[in-house]
């Protein structure tokens, strides 16, 4: 297939505290995707039991636990790279299970798929980080193997997160000049942190579920707003 979503989700919830799984944070923000495209295809990565596959995916693909945990990092953010490199579709958009469309326009990711249609690995820089690092939380990118397999090698041995490896990839002379990559920094209204962003912080008073913000934010991905705002319970 051509265009397509995917997520991944671990077993076991998102923290102590909550009864929400990561596999109930996936379905939610899954379902949002359906409501706006519904012919968007869905694939979802997880190596837990508990997924009902009459929900809104259109594949669940079940990934062993035992294959994750060879690898001498113990990475729980594996599953994420195994997830890109096995992506079904050519044009992938990845959303983590903490993700949710705010705007109620009807071509949200369809406009995100444009706008990367001629990018390999497009994302949001991470708010008050040093420049080139990656949120993976939202990412457009296309089937560059190469690329994707070095990624997960590193998330495998070298790293504790698939963020921290994708920065040592991306570093200047790295091995993302023998790939030709072309990537696209996104406009942080995609992958909104809630964070403070060129020394302001948002007025997130102003989100609800219309979307109605003043940076026009399209992709909220913080946990713990979207359960202010009554999304993930």
């Amino acid at each position: 297939m051509k265009r397509g979503i995917i997520y991944c989700a671990t077993e076991g919830r998102v923290d102590t505290s909550s009864r929400l799984s990561f596999i109930r944070e996936c379905e939610i923000s899954a379902r949002r995707v359906k409501e706006l495209h519904s012919d968007l295809n869905i694939t979802l990565f997880t190596t837990s039991e508990d997924y009902d596959t009459h929900t809104c995916f259109d594949k669940v693909i079940k990934i062993d636990k035992n294959f994750i945990g060879v690898f001498p990092s113990e990475n729980s953010y594996l599953l994420k790279n195994i997830a890109f490199i096995s992506s079904p579709y050519e044009h992938t958009i990845f959303l983590d299970s903490d993700t949710y469309i705010i705007n109620d326009g009807e071509q949200v990711l369809y406009e995100l798929f444009t706008e990367t249609e001629d990018y390999d690995f497009c994302a949001t820089i991470e708010p008050a980080m040093i420049r080139h690092t990656f949120n993976t939380g939202v990412v457009s990118f296309k089937k560059q193997y190469d690329f994707l397999f070095e990624w997960f090698k590193l998330s495998g041995t070298e790293t504790k997160t698939d963020q921290a490896s994708l920065k040592k990839i991306l570093l200047p002379n790295s091995l993302i000049n023998d790939y030709k990559l072309k990537i696209k920094t996104l406009n942080q209204k995609w992958n909104w942190r809630d964070r403070k962003i060129n020394g302001r912080v948002s007025d997130t008073k102003n989100i609800n579920k219309k979307g109605l913000h003043k940076h026009q934010i399209k992709i909220l991905h913080n946990r713990w707003r979207l359960q202010k705002m009554g999304i993930l319970k």
